[in-house]
């Protein structure tokens, strides 16, 4: 049996480490083909650990042949047959590195030549990603993920579902720091949604919904993406600017293009952290308190993979503001509440334009989404877990993409012409609740099976993760391939 693995730097340790554990647990002879996005140094240390049984892919070396080897019209028209129309420019999306013009806010400078960033060059990029890795994939019978960011992943998890390809991805379930494995890339969890709920996760299920609604938190997953935030931003700004004066040293000791990349990019963290203070400020003196009525729609983090593969023709939140705000009932404002991480990143004059909308209002950062929730007579979300944290609460919610409320709730989700987007939003704001039975079974459903990973061990590149996760998570990767397990609780 091979197995597909994309691995990156920051899932190094728990992927090494759950390797081997789906060799040490299957009762077949197990090879990988890893797909390092990391450097060299990463490559050796797997095969260091592995010196036979897996073969390791360096994804910087062959980008070089992707970008710059010339493609035929034959092979582009055949990637659209193949995928269908528009999967050129959402595999652009789907990576930071190349998703300039594609994406409305500043991206980090990238260490790829600038040649390789024409329209051309991202055009021959994409058409030889997918004609490799269908290569590649075939000799696969099972392909896993730690996440599904970027233009290999993205690929990979079509060309997976087109050679019908057993796929594996990790996907937080925004429940505390439970994770579960989907077999899709869109979010949607129906593999767990068609599970049995089991009697423990039931019993945890109408637990974590009573407790949620005594005291809501935001899931553990988004705690370190938030936590930078909850410091002061004078602090953020020293500590930027020491590392930005480290960086340098660093470079002028030993100079080289990666260095002075590092210095670009903590230079660009610097401004951005200057900048938060008076966008902090500004959108304080432009808070003017809760209107009577109103819709509240929160900013998502830009660029982000949740927004650039599940909502690529909703990947411009700006114009979906706009949208909204053309289907404001009379008498409702929309209220818009920036991303805490996002302060100082937007582009000059974007809170400008947004407030140039008819009745949209920006909101203090650093108000409660919860109490904005509580009030609001509709949450209207892209993606994000907004919408999961308002129907925990019994709230309105809307979803113009698509999360796991798809899949249980569709007719929260827009799936019409954008003429019908007024009478769908207008229609989940008059919505009755859902009940606590089909919250709970929700709940419950996506707990079966899952496991629960601090997110400094799924994330953080060294720190070992607990053994019964591991053969958890081992047994259903196995079981996905229709492979037999020698543990039999690996499962």
């Amino acid at each position: 049996m091979n197995i597909l693995f994309l691995m990156g730097p920051a899932f190094m340790r728990m992927g090494q480490d759950l390797m081997e554990q789906i060799k040490a647990t299957s009762d077949a002879d197990v090879t990988f083909t890893v797909l390092n996005s990391g450097d060299d140094r990463h490559r050796r240390r797997i095969l260091a650990r592995f010196p036979e049984g897996v073969e390791v892919l360096n994804l910087a070396e062959l980008e070089k042949e992707w970008f710059t080897a010339a493609v035929t019209t034959e092979q582009m028209t055949a990637l659209e047959t193949t995928y269908g129309p528009g999967i050129l420019g959402r595999t652009i999306l789907s990576d930071r590195r190349i998703c300039g013009g594609f994406v409305n806010q500043p991206v980090r400078h990238t260490a790829l030549p600038k040649d390789w960033l024409t329209d051309s060059a991202k055009t021959h990029y994409v058409c030889n990603l997918y004609s490799y890795l269908e290569k590649i994939i075939l000799k696969a019978d099972l392909v896993f993920c730690y996440a599904v960011a970027g233009a290999p992943a993205f690929a990979i998890g079509n060309i997976a579902k087109n050679q019908d390809i057993p796929f594996q991805q990790f996907s937080p379930l925004r429940i505390k720091n439970y994770y579960g494995l989907d077999q899709e890339i869109n979010d949607r969890l129906e593999n767990l949604a068609a599970r049995e709920p089991d009697t423990e996760s039931i019993y945890k299920s109408r637990v974590f919904l009573s407790e949620y609604r005594k005291r809501p938190s935001v899931p553990e997953y988004q705690v370190s993406l938030t936590g930078k935030n909850k410091s002061k931003i004078l602090l953020r700004q020293r500590q930027a600017l020491i590392r930005l004066i480290s960086k340098t040293f660093q470079y002028i000791r030993s100079p080289s293009r990666q260095r002075a990349l590092r210095v670009k990019n903590q230079f660009q963290e610097f401004i951005f952290e200057v900048r938060a203070v008076f966008d902090k400020e500004n959108l304080k003196k432009l808070d003017g308190g809760l209107p009577s009525r109103f819709w509240y729609f929160p900013l998502q983090v830009e660029p982000e993979a949740t927004t650039m593969i599940l909502a690529p023709w909703l990947s411009n939140q700006e114009l979906v503001i706009e949208l909204i705000a053309k289907s404001l009932p009379p008498g409702v404002s929309l209220l818009v509440k920036e991303h805490p991480s996002m302060l100082g990143r937007r582009r000059p004059g974007y809170y400008k334009r947004l407030r140039s909308f008819p009745n949209v209002e920006l909101v203090d950062s650093s108000r409660s989404q919860f109490h904005l929730m509580e009030k609001a007579e509709l949450s209207i979300v892209n993606t994000g877990t907004t919408s999961i944290e308002a129907l925990f609460l019994r709230r309105p919610f809307a979803v113009l993409s698509q999360n796991y409320l798809t899949t249980f709730f569709p007719e929260n989700t827009f799936s019409g012409q954008l003429s019908e987007l007024p009478n769908f939003l207008s229609n989940c704001a008059s919505m009755a609740p859902k009940s606590d039975v089909h919250i709970e079974d929700m709940i419950a459903r996506l707990l079966t099976g899952a496991v629960e990973i601090d997110n400094d061990v799924l994330w953080g590149g060294h720190q070992a993760a607990k053994p019964e996760t591991l053969s958890r998570l081992a047994g259903q990767i196995l079981a996905a391939a229709g492979a037999t397990v020698s543990d039999p609780t690996a499962s």
